[in-house]
């Protein structure tokens, strides 16, 4: 007979970031227990999607396999399993404020600061 595995099912914490130029991108972080996010010593991990994508297209990702193995798949005491947050980049999904302020804002150095913020 197999053993029964267990599966990990984050917490989702939902929030806006307002960036440096008033542009809103709404995030989620997936915590595996609130002792994650307190513990300094637990890794992060951004993802933002693919172009032509949006954060939601993600939902389905909190169960599944690959991200069970980054969690630790209860292996990790909980203070040392990752943080993972997912957010729309500008111009994506459910993002705000963008529009209208030139092409420039989606050039690489201020998609990073972006991500740094939403971090």
């Amino acid at each position: 007979m197999g053993s029964a595995v267990s599966s990990i099912v984050p917490l989702v914490e939902q929030s806006t970031v307002t960036t440096w130029d008033g542009t809103e991108l709404p995030s989620k972080r997936l915590l595996v227990s609130q002792e994650t996010f307190q513990s300094e010593s637990a890794s992060l991990l951004v993802f933002l999607h693919g172009l032509g994508e949006r954060m939601s297209d993600y939902d389905d990702t909190s169960t599944s396999v690959n991200l069970q193995n980054v969690l630790g798949k209860g292996s990790l005491p909980p203070a040392n399993i990752p943080s993972i947050i997912l957010f729309d980049g500008r111009g994506h999904g459910n993002s705000s404020g963008w529009e209208g302020k030139g092409p420039e804002q989606f050039h690489w150095k201020y998609l990073s600061l972006d991500m740094l913020q939403v971090a």
